[in-house]
């Protein structure tokens, strides 16, 4: 399948990408369905996800989906 994906790059405490996500595109796009916020250290290793409903909802208040752990 493929989706409609279009990034913004917010700096927060390291790294953080926003990724929009319609999941009906590009057969049937009606609008954005998701928001997935990837949470990334200085060295560019992903540290977390986390996933919302609504563009304005602060991530912080999210709870992370995966976590990562570098040594």
């Amino acid at each position: 399948m493929v989706r409609a994906v279009s990034f913004s790059t917010v700096w927060f405490l390291g790294r953080r990408v926003k990724a929009h996500i319609d999941s009906q595109s590009p057969a049937a796009p009606d609008g954005i369905d998701l928001y997935r916020h990837f949470y990334y250290n200085n060295a560019w290793q992903i540290l977390e996800t986390r996933t919302s409903a609504a563009e304005n909802t602060e991530p912080e208040g999210l709870q992370p989906e995966e976590q990562y752990v570098w040594s």
